[in-house]
């Protein structure tokens, strides 16, 4: 089933889609979704609610030369991409 940009998905603990909002708005049936799924996992014991321990890339291999080699290594600063082979 495609997706639009403008689609909102609610996806449950396993990964499977179990509700899609088409369209910009629609805040009060997705937030009344949310929080019947969550209820729902929650009952079931299938909602893990510990908090993501997220760590930034940088802070685990630190600076690196290439880190950010647009701005270093290009020509120009207009530069839009930059193709290391």
């Amino acid at each position: 089933m495609p997706f639009d940009a403008c689609d909102a998905l609610l996806i449950d603990p396993a990964g499977y889609i179990i509700g899609r909002l088409s369209g910009e708005g629609g805040y009060e049936a997705l937030d009344k979704a949310i929080a019947e799924s969550i209820a729902d996992f929650r009952k079931r014991g299938e909602l893990n609610e510990a908090p993501l321990k997220l760590v930034l890339e940088r802070a685990k291999v630190g600076d690196l030369p290439l880190a950010f080699s647009r701005q270093k290594f290009s020509p120009t600063r207009r530069a839009a991409a930059c193709f290391i082979a």
